[in-house]
């Protein structure tokens, strides 16, 4: 991720699970809160897929995404 005017810039716009033309925290914050059992539904995207952000297969949001989701943000 680069930031420009101290505003974050998405690298792949498949992690910008609410749709504001942003990955950043509130990403992040989504993305814990399914790992942890929370409904996220109305915190997404309508059109939002699951392979989008998928890393081991089983179509949930688990910590291998959040934590895929962390590195990107800290870059």
């Amino acid at each position: 991720m680069t930031q420009q005017n101290g505003e974050s810039i998405p690298l792949n716009p498949q992690l910008d699970i609410n749709c504001d033309d942003t990955i950043d925290l509130l990403d992040l914050m989504i993305m814990l809160k399914a790992v942890v059992g929370k409904d996220i539904g109305d915190l997404i995207c309508p059109d939002y897929q699951a392979p989008a952000y998928e890393l081991d297969g089983n179509f949930n949001i688990g910590l291998p995404e959040a934590v895929n989701l962390m590195r990107v943000i800290s870059e």
